[in-house]
């Protein structure tokens, strides 16, 4: 292994050719695609996708996501589309309906969105709602 190969405490990656620094490119083209796209949006989002809109290798994706941003895939791209919901209640005040609001955000399901809003928030996407109305009335 040479200095500039990524070095990896999983051992998944210990034989991988991924260098450290292309690496770090791979991990900022993603990051910096998130921030200024709502790409995590579509409900089709996949590594193939991310692949040919970026120009990254399919087989660099699970080690960028796994080693350098420490999540897998669809937790990244979760917490994106969590994110943007939040936003989302917190601008119209306890008057949405959660169920399209689950889609607009990407997810295929009302059940993948309470699940990921919960874990990311600890509380249902109603209880979040609710609690924000309140404190926006009070």
């Amino acid at each position: 292994m040479t200095e500039h190969t990524m070095v990896v405490h999983n051992n998944s990656y210990s034989n991988s050719t991924l260098k450290f620094d292309v690496a770090q490119r791979y991990q900022q083209q993603i990051l910096e695609l998130f921030e200024q796209t709502e790409i995590y949006l579509r409900s089709d989002i996949s590594v193939d996708l991310l692949s040919k809109e970026l120009g990254i290798p399919k087989h660099a994706f699970s080690q960028i996501f796994n080693v350098y941003l420490k999540k897998n895939f669809y937790s990244f791209v979760a917490d994106y589309r969590i994110l943007y919901a939040i936003n989302k209640i917190e601008l119209n005040r306890g008057i949405l309906t959660l169920e399209s609001l689950a889609y607009e955000s990407g997810f295929n399901s009302r059940t993948s969105f309470n699940h990921y809003f919960k874990k990311h928030t600890g509380l249902t996407p109603n209880e979040y709602q609710l609690n924000n109305y309140k404190s926006a009335i009070a």
